[in-house]
């Protein structure tokens, strides 16, 4: 049942200007495979008719149980039928394949509109999905085969039309399991338009003990304005892509050394590789030169052709590796770096690397959750222990005091990639995976979780260049760690997934329980009138759209357009202001 309930949630005062902060409960729904640690929410999007669609996985043992659960009853399918998952006879009832669940919603009211599932193939490690402008979407995910490591289907896709489209592949055929990537185009109706592998990775027998079953990770999709679709990620062995007119297109990761083969040990090249809307390769771009242990691409974003990608770097510090006229020399921490690469030719205009410090000695890692262009901004969000620096020679601009990893806010210009602020929790096993920008340009909310606690909102204030955190509010009590997606910020919307660890718990908004079924996944939808739109902040200046800069514009406009005074901050811009409505900075702004 959808519910309709509302929470005051905090009344922010600036100066004396009113922000109104009161997140609404629109509605939320529940997804449960019988499986203790098989449900996975990856992320929320928007589709061009203005729904919403949720990839989620859920987790199938013949043990436990191959069917998964929404709102508590068994999902069906197009024809009444209970939707089950891969038939995977596990060894014990902690083993799991994860099975694809897309599912369209209804913006406005929740409801399911369609669903689009796997039966065969294990979703494995990364997945990312991105909206097309025909109202469809594009996938891409690491897949193995678990159910049978002889069979050629790797990956077997139900569409909401009860289609079934197979991926097929060459298993080892030495009863190892293989790694590849799958990407698939679906239609506005739930109808699996096409699915292949991305590419082919050469798997060797890399020790005498090791086979090199995962030589690739497919971490990032987004899509251009010609339905081009760039795929980022990182690979370790050779990889083989296949071009329209049937030829093939060969990689060969220069950083392996330091494989074993294994998912216990990290190495290889970064790359984005770009495909045209069918899914055949472009281009391919990867470092010029390189002899570090290991780089990575980790999440990817669009705005007006642009391609955004944050990732990880990581040498001795005399090694390099270089990009054009890039060269970069990490040292042996996870170093964070991010570039703005041009989408026609996939040419670089920035890459920064921001230096990691070890904490107590030891070397921790930063792990990237998200990375958002909003408003002029790059935001990037996940997890750290140890420091950040701007460069090798600079104090830390963030520092963890313990070893258990905090959330992360990092903001920078996307425009050149100048760092603007950041910030973390202070408090020890937290992550951050988003942004929500205010209407008041010095505070953002992150969404995030505290370990075995919750998932929440933490309201962040601008100081100087650092984000400090305040306010701290609970969107799902019982969230257990790690296990959130990438949430959509939709206007004055917030949609957001969250693995929930008990059996109930209550979401922001509510005053009952919601059944979780433990280790599920609780769908929501809340709104606030606080949220500054990501895609920029329409005033009612009549011909005027005023977008968000990078750096906060406080000039103050009347409702009618005309400049009233120029301001370098929110006190000085309403200082002696008569009361009324005035825009400022392009938000519209209340002085009593």
């Amino acid at each position: 049942m959808i519910k309709k309930l509302l929470v005051s949630f905090v009344m922010l005062m600036v100066v004396s200007v009113s922000y109104a902060v009161d997140f609404k409960y629109q509605w939320c729904h529940t997804i449960y495979g019988k499986t203790k640690a098989g449900n996975i929410p990856v992320a929320v999007i928007k589709t061009t008719d203005g729904n919403y669609v949720a990839f989620s996985s859920f987790g199938s043992n013949t043990r436990t149980g191959t069917k998964v659960y929404f709102d508590g009853s068994e999902l069906k399918d197009a024809d009444g039928q209970d939707i089950e998952g891969c038939q995977y006879a596990g060894n014990n009832d902690n083993s799991v394949n994860h099975n694809l669940l897309l599912q369209k919603f209804d913006s406005e009211t929740g409801g399911v509109m369609w669903t689009v599932y796997s039966d065969k193939g294990d979703l494995y490690n990364n997945q990312a999905v991105y909206p097309t402008a025909d109202g469809g979407l594009v996938l891409v995910s690491d897949v193995r085969n678990l159910a049978d490591k002889a069979e050629t289907t790797l990956f077997r896709m139900v569409g909401a039309d009860n289609q079934k489209t197979e991926v097929s592949y060459t298993p080892a055929g030495d009863d190892h399991s293989s790694t590849e990537g799958v990407i698939a185009k679906i239609d506005k109706d739930g109808k699996v338009e096409w699915a292949k592998l991305i590419a082919t990775t050469t798997h060797p027998m890399v020790n005498e003990k090791t086979f090199g079953g995962y030589a690739i990770y497919y971490k990032g999709v987004v899509v251009d304005s010609k339905g081009n679709i760039y795929v980022c990620g990182n690979y370790m062995s050779e990889v083989k892509f296949v071009k329209r007119d049937g030829t093939e297109e060969t990689h060969q990761a220069k950083n392996t050394e330091a494989w074993d083969g294994s998912i216990q040990t990290s190495a290889g090249d970064p790359f984005i590789a770009k495909l045209d809307q069918d899914g055949y390769l472009l281009k391919f771009m990867t470092e010029d030169e390189s002899n570090i242990s290991f780089a990575s691409f980790d999440k990817m974003t669009i705005n007006d052709d642009v391609i955004y990608v944050s990732g990880r770097f990581k040498g001795d510090g005399s090694g390099s590796i270089k990009f054009g006229d890039t060269t970069l020399q990490p040292n042996d921490c996870w170093n964070l770096i991010y570039a703005s690469v041009n989408a026609e030719d996939l040419s670089l205009n920035y890459m920064k690397m921001l230096v990691a410090g070890k904490f107590d000695g030891k070397n921790y890692a930063v792990q990237n959750m998200n990375l958002q262009y909003y408003n002029g901004s790059l935001y990037m969000t996940g997890l750290i222990t140890g420091s950040l620096a701007d460069d090798n020679s600079s104090t830390p601009f963030i520092s963890t005091t313990t070893k258990m990893r905090e959330a992360m806010i990092v903001k920078v210009n996307a425009q050149d990639g100048k760092r603007l602020a950041a910030g973390i929790d202070g408090k020890s096993i937290t992550a951050a995976y988003g942004v929500v920008e205010t209407k008041d340009p010095s505070t953002v909310w992150a969404y995030g979780y505290s370990l075995l606690s919750m998932a929440r909102l933490n309201k962040y204030t601008l100081e100087g260049d650092k984000l400090v955190k305040g306010t701290e509010q609970i969107a799902l009590n019982e969230a257990t760690v790690g296990m959130l997606g990438k949430p959509l910020i939709d206007g004055t919307n917030l949609i957001a997934m969250g693995r929930a660890r008990y059996n109930s718990g209550t979401v922001l908004g509510t005053t009952d329980k919601t059944d979780f079924l433990n280790w599920g996944i609780v769908f929501s939808k809340h709104t606030c009138d606080d949220i500054l739109d990501p895609a920029g902040t329409a005033t009612s200046v009549e011909g005027l759209t005023v977008q968000k800069d990078s750096v906060p514009n406080y000039d103050v406009y009347s409702v009618a357009g005309m400049l009233v005074k120029r301001a370098k901050s929110m006190s000085e811009a309403t200082d002696a202001l008569p009361s009324g409505l005035y825009v400022i900075g392009g938000r519209k702004v209340v002085v009593r």
